[in-house]
């Protein structure tokens, strides 16, 4: 993690076996993913995540603090 102008920053990634994000999203197969984005969303956070199949994964999550 990090702190930069009063924001925090937590990134974690993974070498797995990756996912199609959007494919989650639009499919509702991912409750865990929306709930994180939505309760992030409640304080004023935000999650990114980037994956790849057979590449691997990683999430961003920012909050003002």
């Amino acid at each position: 993690f990090e702190i930069q102008r009063k924001e925090l920053k937590i990134t974690f990634n993974d070498n797995g076996k990756g996912f199609n994000v959007d494919q989650v999203y639009n499919k509702n197969a991912g409750l865990g993913l929306i709930n994180m984005k939505n309760r992030l969303k409640s304080i004023n956070g935000e999650i990114l995540i980037n994956s790849q199949l057979d590449k691997g994964t990683t999430v961003l999550i920012q909050l003002q603090i």
